[in-house]
């Protein structure tokens, strides 16, 4: 990239090949966030070059606990959070295993709310 990229990767897939991607492509001096977790006991490979002499900064996130869950919820039911912003799309729960297929062959909506009763 040649120095150039964004100032800031926020990584959310959480595959090895992604955290990589994202630390390649952010500009000297920016910051990685690396928020998708990836599965446990995998390792990624990375230029130490980007964070010695390109002072790349990587960060992971762990993004959520009980209290933030809670804190989340608390705003979304006092209507201080419009989660409307957010969806995607709306299933009834019958329609779940085909939007599950959909979402594994990398189709379909990702932002898609579990609708019970409509």
């Amino acid at each position: 990239n040649n120095g150039r990229g964004p100032d800031v990767v926020v990584e959310c897939v959480g595959s090895t090949a992604t955290w990589e991607m994202a630390i390649a492509m952010v500009r000297k001096g920016g910051t990685v966030n690396l928020f998708g977790g990836c599965p446990k006991d995998t390792t990624v490979t990375i230029d130490t070059g980007r964070i010695h002499y390109d002072e790349v900064r990587i960060m992971g996130t762990f993004h959520h606990t009980p209290q933030t869950i809670k804190r989340a919820l608390d705003l979304i039911s006092g209507g201080r959070i419009d989660c409307n912003r957010f969806i995607q799309n709306r299933i009834t729960l019958e329609e779940l295993p085909d939007t599950i297929n959909l979402l594994a062959n990398n189709s379909g909506p990702v932002k898609t709310a579990v609708m019970m009763g409509i």
